[in-house]
């Protein structure tokens, strides 16, 4: 859990980040960010054989903050482990798979993937389900408070 003030009420992405920071800082989010991002990969590989039968080339979107800039090396070196390529925006969107427009608007955010599965009404497959009822959204919400 993040420590926050109860004076602090104020929510700005600096804070956010300056706030993640300093729990990062004292060892308190290194083992949330890196199983949550590794359990990313695996719901995009698994939406991606159900939606397209195949992988399709991914973008990996990353935010700007001091929270990122410490984790980034571990997630990276994380990601190679796991024989990962890396390759240019060009060359993923390249995929035919970008050219679909999913038209799915909601207050949440949800990957590519999820808005082409929502647009096709299709449930979650059951691992992808699994995996995200193991990821820690509960501990990491409490950063934006």
């Amino acid at each position: 859990m993040i420590e926050v003030s109860s004076r602090d009420r104020v929510k700005t992405d600096k804070r956010d980040a300056l706030k993640m920071a300093t729990q990062l800082s004292v060892g308190r989010l290194n083992g949330i960010y890196v199983p949550s991002q590794e359990k990313a990969l695996i719901i995009s590989h698994e939406l991606s054989k159900i939606l397209f039968n195949r992988d399709i080339k991914n973008v990996l979107l990353i935010h700007l903050n001091s929270f990122t800039a410490e984790m980034l090396d571990e997630l990276l070196t994380n990601y190679e482990k796991q024989n990962v390529k890396f390759i240019s925006l060009k060359n993923a969107l390249s995929d035919p798979a970008y050219q679909i427009n999913p038209n799915v608007v909601r207050e949440r955010a949800y990957t590519f993937l999820n808005q082409i599965r929502l647009s096709r009404r299709l449930e979650n497959p059951e691992i992808v389900e699994n995996l995200y009822n193991t990821l820690p959204e509960d501990k990491l919400d409490q950063l934006c408070r």
